[in-house]
């Protein structure tokens, strides 16, 4: 990890979030790849703070390359609530306002993009593929004939313990609930509140129940 550690940028983000004392421990440390978009916002890491708690650009698939870069693109809040790996070519984006929470022990293994414009919440010990966005928003407004806002932001949940397969599409009101397996290539619109589901189709139903996932 050392050979590929971006320092310089990794310092600068750590102190300009947690000052000196906490920066200089380096509780997120960025590979050389990473581009730092926007640093804005505010950064909260919800325990005690260590070196490398935070990941972001190491980790990567069999198909990925060390061309590929991840993005910071911060202007709102984002909160970790523990150990979190980000691999290479992973895009976060929190707009103004908006607030993305990330549990503990959370992983994407490569090229995955989480964009934020209202609220997005991942609970802990979730596991997401490479190629899979969520996406909050529908990036356009449109506006009805009396100027009414017509497709607000929504809200996306993932539960706790959730395993997203490689390309899905997850979009603004989605819930899954904790202990849940998407297919690779699912879209999801909509809430699935029930656990330990499997979920699966474009649009996505849920096409098995009372399954189990173990984290190791």
């Amino acid at each position: 990890m050392t050979k590929y550690l971006g320092l310089p940028k990794s310092l600068y983000l750590n102190i300009k979030y947690f000052g000196i004392k906490d920066g200089l421990k380096l509780p997120i440390m960025l590979a050389g790849k990473v581009v730092l978009k926007n640093c804005k916002g505010t950064v909260k890491i919800g325990s005690p703070l260590k070196r490398g708690m935070i990941l972001i650009g190491f980790t990567s698939t069999p198909l990925s390359t060390l061309k590929e870069h991840s993005v910071w693109n911060i202007e709102g809040e984002l909160e970790f609530k523990g150990n979190a790996t980000l691999g290479r070519g992973t895009k976060i984006a929190v707009g103004k306002n908006a607030k993305l929470t990330i549990g503990k022990h959370f992983e994407i293994t490569a090229n995955s993009s989480i964009s934020c414009h209202n609220e997005i919440v991942i609970g802990e010990k979730c596991l997401f593929s490479w190629d899979i966005l969520l996406l909050d928003t529908d990036g356009h407004p449109y506006f009805s004939q009396q100027n009414e806002l017509m497709n607000p932001n929504g809200k996306i949940i993932v539960g706790d313990n959730c395993w997203l397969g490689c390309r899905c599409l997850v979009l603004k009101n989605t819930q899954i609930g904790s202990g849940s397996i998407v297919a690779s290539g699912s879209l999801l619109n909509k809430k699935f509140e029930k656990t330990d589901c499997l979920i699966a189709g474009a649009p996505a139903k849920i096409k098995k129940e009372n399954i189990s996932r173990t984290k190791s």
